[in-house]
């Protein structure tokens, strides 16, 4: 724990430093976009950021079905339980496998040559996690006050939170228990960081914003305990909200341009890189959501994904 905390200050600290060569600017003030997500794949990352978030949220060994799985992993069932609730949930993963790649992390690796927009994974609707902005609340009364769902209309990663919140109240009675089993425990996203560490990372912009996420999501978790008839720990509610924003896409589908932010399983487990296209879509031909490599890769090279390109400004401390 002590390396990675060492390495995120690193991170920060060599991205403050590059950005005393960029010509100065006036101040923005630091208001939490309230429209705005706190991440997902839809929000724009640079390499600096992409690389801490890479090393942050992704360094457990995962896979998608059986041959993915590396027998001797000591977690091999839960992905074994999970290769079997994909397959039997109609997801498809093609092409790839996890591997090493470098610095202590694993990603997906082609085990073919792969051609541009060929498609690596594919979900119907049912297999994916997703919120719309005009959802009526799916959750029973007896575990979320549906009035407080509808004000959160325009806070897709409160609402997405909420959906894993009460399929973890199920345990293994949910129908996502096998996808809950090998999401990570931890993030280790600045979120959860003590004010010590904050202070840290010596970027004072980057401080204001953490400091105002988390005055925000507090507020957000007292809010709870008036909404809730039994609330969750601060803990479980940080996890759902890490892994809500940390591993949500945004999809147009349905004809009319409406948006849906997805959990997608299986295509959550691709590294980053701000210079690859767009991945991911909905196919109306195959009914399926889906993610389309980004670029042709060779046969035993990495596939990753985008969060897109943006300035410096226009990121979120998460």
């Amino acid at each position: 724990m002590a390396a990675t905390r060492a390495g995120v200050v690193c991170a920060w600290l060599l991205l403050a430093l590059c950005r005393q060569t960029e010509p100065a600017a006036a101040p923005i003030p630091h208001v939490r976009r309230a429209s705005a997500p706190v991440l997902g794949f839809q929000v724009p990352f640079d390499s600096a950021r992409r690389r801490l978030v890479s090393a942050l949220g992704r360094a457990r060994p995962r896979g998608p079905v059986a041959a993915l799985v590396d027998p001797a992993a000591s977690d091999s069932p839960q992905w074994q339980q999970f290769a079997d609730w994909a397959s039997a949930r109609g997801i498809r993963c093609e092409k790839w496998r996890i591997g090493d790649v470098g610095g202590g992390l694993r990603g997906a690796i082609a085990t073919e040559n792969v051609r541009e927009g060929a498609v690596l994974v594919a979900a119907p609707p049912e297999a994916v996690l997703s919120v719309r902005e005009g959802d009526a609340c799916p959750l029973p009364r007896s575990f979320i006050d549906p009035a407080y769902w509808d004000s959160m209309a325009k806070k897709w990663e409160v609402r997405m939170a909420l959906l894993l919140l009460y399929e973890q109240s199920l345990g293994a009675q949910s129908a996502w228990a096998a996808y809950l089993g090998v999401l990570p425990q931890t993030l280790g996203l600045p979120l959860t960081f003590s004010e010590e560490e904050v202070q840290e990372l010596q970027y004072p912009a980057f401080i204001a914003d953490v400091q105002i996420e988390r005055k925000f999501w507090e507020q957000q978790f007292e809010a709870l305990g008036s909404a809730m008839a039994i609330a969750p720990s601060r803990a479980d509610f940080y996890w759902a909200l890490s892994c809500a924003c940390s591993r949500t896409a945004t999809f147009t589908f349905g004809g009319n341009g409406s948006q849906a932010q997805v959990m997608f399983p299986a295509a959550d487990m691709f590294n980053h890189d701000s210079s690859a296209a767009a991945a991911f879509r909905f196919s109306a031909a195959s009914g399926c959501f889906e993610l389309a490599a980004a670029r042709a890769t060779p046969s035993g090279r990495e596939l990753v994904i985008s969060y897109g390109a943006g300035s410096n400004s226009q990121q979120l401390p998460l």
